[in-house]
């Protein structure tokens, strides 16, 4: 869908932390872009999770923290 922005990509993940007494929901967007369109050379992806993050840059994955 592209020119829409972020769309909510599939249906929230709700999990309960007992030790915390908390609850949590999880949301996944996504961006359709078109790499043709203002001169882009590079994309950077980011994925951020509930315990790491990981950059994509120039097809190398990078992982930059893990809180295990």
């Amino acid at each position: 869908m592209p020119g829409y922005g972020w769309v909510l990509r599939t249906r929230p993940k709700i999990k309960i932390g007992y030790k915390c007494r908390r609850l949590l929901i999880y949301f996944v967007f996504a961006k359709t872009i078109n790499i043709g369109e203002d001169n882009v050379k590079h994309i950077v992806s980011v994925d951020v999770n509930e315990n790491n993050v990981i950059v994509k840059v120039l097809d190398k994955s990078i992982h930059l923290r893990d809180s295990k």
